[in-house]
């Protein structure tokens, strides 16, 4: 990557960026789209009555609370990664920044929903996997 980065430059870096980003968004809800009509649910309701209840819990009985605390403090800061920081530093204007830094943030709810979805999706399609793998 590094060596890339440096043939390639900044500008190279922002293709492929880009790129893989409209990987993703195109991608992600086309396999949603493909989940949701296997399961043949098409609302929320729907999709979380196909999945087994003992799937839904959100503070699983083997898991400590640090554990959770941990999670927590590492998903509160993503913008702490390496690549993330070299590209706050390619702008020089705060206003812009600050609007990436939104669109980011939202960008990033809407995959972290869709993600989500799939894998309650396949929770619903092969509800005897167990809960702990």
């Amino acid at each position: 990557m590094t060596i890339y980065s440096a043939l390639g430059g900044i500008r190279a870096v922002a293709r492929t960026d880009v790129i893989q980003f409209l990987f993703i968004v195109i991608s992600i809800p086309i396999v949603v789209n493909v989940t949701l009509n296997i399961i043949g649910y098409y609302s929320i309701g729907g999709m979380l009555k196909a999945v087994p209840k003992t799937h839904l819990s959100l503070m699983p009985h083997d898991k400590s609370i640090m554990h959770y605390i941990g999670l927590f403090i590492i998903l509160a800061f993503p913008f702490l990664d390496p690549a993330i920081i070299q590209r706050m530093l390619m702008t020089h204007d705060v206003r812009r920044l600050g609007r990436a830094f939104r669109m980011t943030a939202g960008l990033y709810l809407v995959f972290c929903i869709f993600v989500g979805a799939i894998g309650l999706n396949c929770l619903a399609i092969i509800p005897h996997v167990p809960s702990n793998e």
